[in-house]
């Protein structure tokens, strides 16, 4: 998990990363698919108004504001300005970062998305650009690209409070009793449905494979967290999926998003 320096530092290699690529894309370059519905234009004008308005949550939070600033959904836009959109973006976030000291990690900030604890949004106002950062470079450059080490493990730390969050945004959980566990070379996350909503728990044996109600997705960080992410689907070679496995191919259903 990062820290208040370790953030500022993973922050500004992202979101520099992609600013590089955005200054060698071509016009035709700026239309292709990004994201489902997302071209590149789309992708990194998002990016550049989630740094400004996530900059906006972290001062707010310092000075006990908890109204969220708007969501950043995407707006027209042309290539010159999401380009200096997101450099302005960056210089703000990154200037927030460094206004937070470690007495404000014990408080809250209002994200966009919601109020969270202030270790929780820094962790997010991290993670985010580091998987913008791949999905850019493998619709360009590198389409071998992945998360690197830090952010991945973040991203499985994070499995525990941000997936009950996505689910709470479902419309089809499950019908009956099920769990998903999640296991990487790091560590390994249990998320059970009780029938009301999802939690992470340890009542299910991890030694325990025959458990019909359990999915398990095994791979390295990046991979486990690409998939959770949406970003790897069920057929992909670098997953193992066992036990309860048609339940993987509703994966996203229960946990819509991002």
């Amino acid at each position: 998990m990062y820290d208040l320096d370790t953030a500022r530092t993973a922050n500004q290699r992202e979101v520099t990363s992609m600013l590089t690529t955005a200054e060698t894309l071509t016009d035709a370059d700026w239309a292709r698919p990004a994201l489902p519905g997302w071209t590149i234009t789309d992708l990194l004008d998002h990016c550049a108004r989630a740094l400004t308005q996530q900059a906006e949550a972290f001062q707010r939070g310092i000075t006990g504001n908890m109204e969220p600033p708007p969501f950043p959904a995407p707006e027209p836009t042309t290539p010159s300005k999401a380009i200096a959109d997101l450099r302005a973006g960056l210089d703000s976030i990154q200037t927030a970062l460094g206004a937070l000291q470690p007495h404000h990690l014990g408080q809250l900030t209002p994200m966009p998305f919601g109020v969270v604890p202030t270790p929780v949004a820094l962790q997010i106002a991290v993670v985010e650009y580091a998987m913008h950062r791949v999905d850019l470079e493998h619709c360009t450059t590198r389409p071998d690209s992945e998360l690197p080490d830090d952010a991945a493990t973040t991203y499985i730390d994070m499995i525990p409070g941000i997936l009950p969050m996505l689910a709470a945004r479902s419309e089809q959980p499950p019908t009956g009793p099920l769990a998903f566990r999640f296991t990487t070379p790091e560590a390994t996350h249990t998320l059970t449905f009780d029938g009301q909503q999802w939690a992470p728990t340890d009542t299910h044996d991890p030694t325990d494979t025959t458990d019909a109600t359990v999915c398990h997705i095994t791979g390295s960080a990046a991979d486990v967290a690409m998939f959770y992410m949406g970003r790897l689907t069920t057929d992909d070679a670098r997953l193992t999926i066992t036990g309860h496995t048609d339940a993987a191919d509703h994966f996203k259903q229960y946990f819509p998003g991002p």
